[in-house]
């Protein structure tokens, strides 16, 4: 007989948001899926692209997950160790994931970072 075994890994977050349409029951399981899915993304303390392809921060989901994440989970470590890693790996000296504009959404972050988490000491540690 074949046996399968399986071994979930994912961040412990509380879902500290929360989305009610009580006219429509579609839209709160779409955004439950949704919470569930970035939630998958959260590992090793970092937000993750292709969790069943590359594994790799990459600028541009990262946008879009911080926002997500600020509203489902207020997670900011995730946010921030993200954050610094992409920046550390050569900003000064080479565009974030290779692309101009991840460098441009990666200034944006920091901004968007600061209005939801308020973390002015992270900043401050940044540059």
């Amino acid at each position: 007989p074949l046996s399968v075994h399986c071994r979930a890994v994912y961040r412990p977050v509380t879902y500290r948001g929360s989305f009610r349409c009580p006219e429509d029951s579609t839209m709160e399981r779409i955004w439950h899926h949704s919470a569930y899915t970035l939630r998958l993304t959260l590992l090793e303390g970092f937000v993750l692209d292709g969790i069943k392809r590359d594994r790799l921060p990459w600028m541009g989901d990262l946008l879009v997950a911080l926002l997500a994440n600020a509203y489902s989970f207020a997670d900011r470590d995730v946010i921030a160790w993200t954050l610094t890693a992409l920046g550390r790996a050569g900003i000064a000296t080479e565009h974030v994931n290779g692309f101009l504009d991840y460098t441009l959404l990666w200034i944006i972050s920091q901004d968007l970072y600061q209005l939801y988490f308020d973390d002015r000491p992270f900043l401050r540690r940044g540059w």
